[in-house]
């Protein structure tokens, strides 16, 4: 089934190309990327279902793409893979030649869901439970703070929330962009007359 943006319309148009969809996003062209966890790889479609031969042909060269999990596009439309198999962050241009993997450092031991924000990449570590964040221009920033748990997704709205989906059930969590948050202590602000 297709998700039709921006009309949320669902239709049968890519029946028996798909095994295993598990992973949706667009770019802003308005391409729809599926990522299929059964065929392992990454299929784009234009609004209509259609899919791009020339992008998926590209796509299926990568060996690289082992055991594919989650995927995120960033504003300059470049694709981000977390690959279950090699524990790594891949990264493909918009005409699908690979570009590297994100460096490797002890924070990310097992990347999994990630979502795109600005020039910055968030990337859920199934193994410790942290979100981490990663600056495409400065490297890894650090994690977020306060935040470990499950991570099953996570996205950003056009305001810049963050919602992290810790589970299977029908909660999920929102970190407001401009608020702070705090992991124990206490945090003074002030003056307040």
């Amino acid at each position: 089934q297709v998700f039709r943006l921006p009309t949320l319309e669902l239709r049968a148009v890519w029946e028996g190309v798909l095994q295993e969809p598990t992973w949706l996003a667009s770019d802003s062209h308005g391409h729809i990327y599926v990522l299929d966890r059964g065929l392992k790889r990454v299929l784009r479609f234009d609004s209509d279902g259609v899919p791009d031969a020339a992008y998926n042909g590209a796509m299926s060269q990568h060996a690289e793409l082992t055991s594919p999990t989650a995927l995120a596009i960033d504003g300059k439309d470049i694709l981000y893979i977390t690959d279950e198999q090699s524990n790594s962050v891949l990264r493909f241009d918009a005409v699908g030649q690979a570009l590297g993997a994100l460096p490797q450092t002890g924070a990310t031991a097992r990347p999994r869901a990630l979502a795109a924000h600005g020039e910055r990449i968030y990337v859920a570590d199934a193994e410790s439970g942290w979100i981490w964040v990663y600056h495409k221009g400065q490297g890894w920033l650090g994690r977020l703070p306060d935040y470990r748990g499950p991570v099953s997704g996570v996205a950003f709205d056009a305001a810049g929330r963050l919602y992290i989906k810790p589970g299977l059930d029908d909660a999920y969590d929102v970190l407001d962009a401009d608020a702070a948050y705090v992991a124990s202590g206490m945090l003074t602000a002030g003056p307040f007359d």
